[in-house]
């Protein structure tokens, strides 16, 4: 019987201690678990961290390469359009930079508000102009003027006129004018500088202007120079061949003759000691190698001239002669007289310096009535 009882309080103890291993066993094993489990999380919460740390990392890397770029291009775009428009601006010769339309407005002595308008072109880069006084606003549409004359803009070196690194230059201005003086030179060449700024030009001690430096403004809406030239459609039946500058050939005083692909026709002459002889209108052709020609002279206003060419081309050369003219273009170009042309470059056309006009003559028929 005591072995019965001891025999089972051993199996109890045995069975207790069996049933505590297996409790701190599982409870060991559920902790470790947990433990993994946490640590597991916990190292997912951190990737997930680290993948949206880099997400956003990249985000930002590739906005900032992006800005990177855009800046990039941005500036290159930037360089390019000043380098374009340096490369414009620094092509540009200086006399085309002052041809234009402009117009100076001041008020007189008696307060009276006028106008002073002037066009400036050229021939082969000499620089002519016509100006005059105007009662007609700045703003108004249509600009004319009451009195007018004709300038030509002489520089000291030719070069100075196709430099392109420059925006201004000084000129001796000689002034004629079919109104005044029998249509010969006023006086000795009036010395001004022209600057060329974003708003028209300055000039400074301009003729017949009280104040220095004047601006003259841009300004579409005055009268044009050579008012007959077209502005409308072209003829078709238009010589292609005719298409240039011709000169004449065996002159030492050349006549040119300038066709342009809107039925324009130019014709200059210059002696450097004499009133440049210039006129500009339209041409049309009316068959059987026949020009009809209409005409304005620089100097003269809006009076009309009207003359028929005869030409014939072959070979590159052109042979011509004038039915009439109503200006002479000098002693050796005369109504029936054949002549003999050959078409040239615009560089082949003389430049007039101050060096050209030293012996100028000019006469002043105000001065010698007092006399």
């Amino acid at each position: 019987m005591f072995k019965k009882l001891v025999t089972i309080l051993l199996i109890a103890l045995l069975t207790m201690s069996l049933l505590g291993g297996c409790a701190d066993s599982g409870k060991s094993t559920s902790s470790k678990k947990t433990q993994t489990e946490e640590d597991s999380d916990e190292e997912d919460s951190e990737d997930e961290d680290d993948e949206e740390d880099e997400e956003e990392s990249s985000k930002k890397d590739k906005k900032s390469s992006k800005k990177k770029k855009k800046d990039k291009s941005k500036e290159k775009s930037e360089k390019g359009d000043d380098e374009k428009g340096s490369k414009e601006k620094g092509d540009t010769p200086l006399y085309q930079k002052i041809c234009g339309r402009y117009c100076y407005e001041y008020e007189d002595e008696d307060e009276m508000s006028e106008t002073y308008p002037i066009e400036i072109f050229n021939f082969g880069g000499n620089l002519y102009a016509f100006g005059g006084g105007s009662m007609d606003s700045f703003d108004a549409d249509n600009i004319e003027s009451y009195s007018f004359w004709a300038m030509e803009f002489i520089p000291e070196r030719s070069e100075d006129l196709f430099a392109t690194d420059t925006d201004e230059c000084s000129f001796g201005v000689l002034t004629f004018s079919i109104m005044s003086n029998i249509g010969k030179y006023w006086n000795e060449p009036d010395m001004i500088k022209i600057k060329v700024t974003d708003d028209g030009l300055e000039i400074y001690d301009m003729p017949n202007v009280g104040k220095s430096p004047a601006l003259f403004k841009k300004n579409d809406n005055i009268e044009r120079t050579f008012c007959y030239m077209n502005e409308g459609p072209v003829d078709e039946r238009m010589d292609k061949d005719l298409i240039g500058i011709w000169q004449q050939a065996g002159s030492k005083v050349p006549l040119y003759i300038k066709f342009s692909e809107n039925n324009n026709i130019e014709l200059y002459r210059k002696d450097p000691l004499l009133e440049v002889l210039y006129c500009g209108g339209n041409f049309s052709e009316t068959g059987n190698g026949r020009i009809a020609c209409t005409v304005n002279y620089l100097g003269n206003g809006g009076m009309p001239s009207e003359f028929v060419i005869e030409y014939s081309i072959e070979d590159g050369e052109m042979t011509l002669l004038f039915d009439e003219l109503y200006d002479s273009f000098g002693d050796d170009i005369e109504p029936q007289k054949e002549l003999t042309f050959k078409k040239v470059d615009i560089e082949d056309i003389s430049v007039i310096t101050l060096d050209d006009i030293e012996d100028i003559e000019y006469i002043n028929i105000y001065e010698d009535m007092d006399d």
